[in-house]
């Protein structure tokens, strides 16, 4: 049996049990008007965080970029000071860890909406079972390459410039016992990090997708 027939077994199956304790004179349960303005205004609020969490998460996007390029220019500008690409790691790493925080934020704010807001409205008389699109069907076959996807464009973004500030730097990292060198190895473990960072994000959002009953 399919989830989403489980899922809607489950549903008539609360309905039914609702309108029987009518019948049988027991009282309605609490859920009326104050409880179903409760879940509609906790799931707009969920969905208003989640979207406002995706223009912050993309807004980043906008100015790395920008950063990255300004410092390349002042280290391989007319003053050619190289070492100030060993800047990029650290930058790249608390790029890394503000983006996976959103992500990863946005992808609990949709499991709320799905798993816990969306069965209780769907228990309630009348039934509320509108479909969303965090577990809708027009996203069940995408959702996958979806996740996929925005993890590789955050590691070709923020992981790349890292290695090739390293790269032009790899004198300072193998033969200089300069202070220099300590940045750069320092640079290493915050790659290293970064790239730790957005595996376990990846992981997480690929988690919660897989527990959502998609709709066929």
């Amino acid at each position: 049996m399919s989830n989403q027939r489980l899922q809607r077994i489950c549903c008539t199956l609360a309905r039914a049990a609702n309108r029987l304790g009518l019948l049988l004179g027991q009282p309605r349960a609490p859920h009326n008007l104050a409880t179903r303005e409760s879940a509609r205004t906790f799931y707009n609020c969920a969905r208003a965080e989640l979207v406002e969490r995706i223009r912050l998460r993309d807004n980043i996007f906008v100015f790395y970029p920008a950063a990255v390029g300004a410092v390349f220019g002042v280290a391989l500008g007319t003053a050619d000071k190289v070492e100030t690409l060993l800047l990029l790691p650290f930058l790249g790493l608390g790029v890394t860890m503000l983006i996976s925080q959103h992500f990863a934020v946005i992808g609990a704010l949709a499991a709320y909406c799905v798993l816990e807001v969306g069965p209780f409205l769907c228990g309630l008389t009348p039934s509320e079972d509108a479909p969303q699109w965090d577990n809708s069907k027009a996203l069940a076959d995408y959702r996958d390459a979806a996740i996929l996807m925005r993890t590789w464009g955050h590691a070709l973004l923020i992981i790349l410039p890292s290695i090739g500030a390293l790269g032009m730097n790899w004198k300072h990292g193998i033969c200089s016992p300069s202070p220099l060198s300590i940045l750069w190895w320092a640079g290493v473990v915050c790659l290293v990090a970064a790239g730790v960072v957005m595996q376990r994000t990846h992981k997480f959002r690929k988690k919660i997708n897989e527990s959502f009953q998609w709709r066929k």
